[in-house]
């Protein structure tokens, strides 16, 4: 589960602890999206932190860039828009087994 705060802060949780109870679900991961250079020099930095015992920083750093390919390439942007704007079309299943497709052809 991911929760974006302005201006640019992501917050990852596990689903299941989202669900048994939304305001104490503890952060994972955690990573702020710096644009400050994105017009003049073309690069945006992530910081990215592990902020939970129970996910490796490997985990981590794989679920960060994840996030981020999800919102900068435009072959799995549509899952983003389709997720944010018609979640009961959301193919939830299909979406899972990309991802699990994609996580294993990284290691």
């Amino acid at each position: 589960m991911c929760q974006f705060q302005t201006p640019s802060y992501f917050l990852l949780a596990y689903l299941d602890d989202y669900k048994a109870n939304p305001q104490q679900a503890s952060p994972l991961v955690t990573f702020s999206v710096f644009n400050d250079l994105a017009e003049s020099h073309g690069i945006t930095l992530v910081r990215g932190e592990v902020v939970n015992q129970s996910i490796s920083f490997y985990e981590g750093n794989k679920v960060i860039n994840a996030m981020i390919d999800a919102y900068k390439n435009e072959a799995e942007y549509h899952h983003v828009e389709a997720f944010n704007k018609s979640p009961n079309k959301f193919d939830f299943e299909t979406f899972i087994a990309l991802r699990k497709a994609k996580w294993l052809s990284q290691t």
